[in-house]
């Protein structure tokens, strides 16, 4: 009898262990090219989709930014395109991040919820530090994507540069960080500024702005958004030679890039300073065409604003 009991409780234990050895996280990615109200799945595996979930790890993925050979910085002038630029605020959001397996398949990573930064869908990408000309900003930066998934290298790296539609279109008010941060709130139609860049140039005194975020969002008659024409979502893809090393690489915002063609000393009459998603907006054109975004007749293209470093 007591030999039986030993066999039983071998075989619980052995049953327990498989059960936890197949959980998988969840990835929820939502498909919003015209009609951003649809649902969907993006085709990337779970965490576990490498070496059987045996390959899990903690991974910080790194973000920068500087302006052309110079790091980002404020309290600093920067020259772009012959232009002397202030900045006084950089932040941007990034959700979906994707593992790009050498063998050609996708592991999507699972977002950690951090405090403050993260909330497991979301994450806020913050370089102001409310120091110079970023006087008004929140302070504490952020560079950091702290996320779960098989351990690197990898061929590449894919995020997303915003918040997916299901909870892009919820009440700031209310929200958890980092979506409760109101300075990256439009409206509750428009939802979130996905990116927000800000600054002064001696044409443009009163500063002028670089806010990229859903438009077009239309409402049913409970007030719910049901869709956005243009989801302005930048899917952002690194491949670099030898492979994505999340331990090694950074992934780099260049300023410099992102505004090149850009009017900075002067703006389009009747219409924002700057660029605030506006598809008719001139001064979208360049900013956009970097980020890969469609604007207006333009069905947008490869990106160059974002590289591995």
């Amino acid at each position: 009898m007591r030999n039986l009991s030993i066999v039983a409780s071998l075989s619980l234990l052995a049953a327990c262990h498989g059960k936890h050895g197949d959980s998988a996280a969840e990835h929820d990615h939502d498909h919003e090219h015209g009609d951003e109200g649809t649902d969907g799945t993006d085709g990337a595996d779970g965490a576990d989709g490498a070496d059987g979930g045996d390959n899990v790890a903690a991974i910080a993925l790194r973000f920068g930014a500087v302006v052309g050979a110079a790091p980002f910085a404020c309290g600093q002038t920067f020259t772009i395109d012959g232009s002397e630029l202030t900045p006084k605020d950089l932040r941007f959001f990034v959700s979906e991040p994707v593992a790009l397996m050498a063998d050609g398949g996708e592991v999507a990573l699972t977002v950690s919820a951090v405090e403050t930064w993260q909330d497991g869908v979301v994450g806020l990408i913050d370089f102001e530090d409310a120091t110079g000309a970023c006087s008004s900003g929140s302070g504490p930066t952020r560079s950091t994507l702290e996320v779960s998934g098989p351990a690197g290298p990898w061929a590449g790296l894919r995020f997303t540069v915003g918040v997916p539609f299901a909870h892009n279109h919820i009440d700031a008010a209310s929200a958890g960080a980092p979506l409760n941060t109101s300075a990256m709130f439009w409206s509750w139609a428009s939802g979130y500024k996905f990116l927000k860049l800000d600054g002064i140039t001696a044409g443009m005194p009163g500063g002028l702005s670089l806010h990229v975020g859903s438009t077009g969002c239309e409402a049913d008659d409970a007030g719910t958004v049901t869709s956005c024409a243009n989801p302005n979502r930048a899917v952002i893809e690194l491949r670099p030679a030898g492979g994505f090393d999340p331990d090694a690489h950074e992934v780099v915002l260049d300023v410099a890039t992102l505004l090149a063609g850009m009017a900075l000393e002067s703006n389009t009459p009747d219409t924002a300073p700057g660029c605030m998603s506006a598809p008719n907006d001139p001064e979208c054109v360049a900013p956009f065409a970097h980020l890969g975004l469609p604007l207006g007749e333009d069905a947008g293209g490869a990106h160059d604003a974002f590289t591995a470093r």
